[in-house]
């Protein structure tokens, strides 16, 4: 008979941990960006977060930026994380 156990799920990387405190502290999960028209939080290693900082939305709750507020959040993101992401196709 299978088994129930209960995990926590870190809210930036999605990484499952066995404890709530180990979710809490990976990707400093407890450091988030709220978006403010959506509510939704993002961690630092998202690009959402990014969004967030420089247009006031995420791609979520609003995909319209304009061509300078993309290349400045693709921008932000690859020098912080050196990963592309192209925030049109979504994050």
């Amino acid at each position: 008979m299978p088994t129930v156990s209960e995990v926590y799920q870190c809210p930036a990387c999605e990484e499952i941990h066995d404890s709530h405190e180990e979710a809490g502290k990976c990707c400093n999960a407890g450091d988030l960006i709220r978006c403010p028209c959506c509510s939704r939080d993002y961690g630092h290693t998202q690009i959402n977060s990014r969004a967030v900082s420089v247009a006031g939305h995420c791609n979520t709750c609003n995909p319209l930026f304009t061509i300078e507020e993309k290349l400045l959040i693709e921008d932000l993101h690859v020098q912080q994380t050196d990963q592309f992401v192209d925030l049109s196709r979504g994050a």
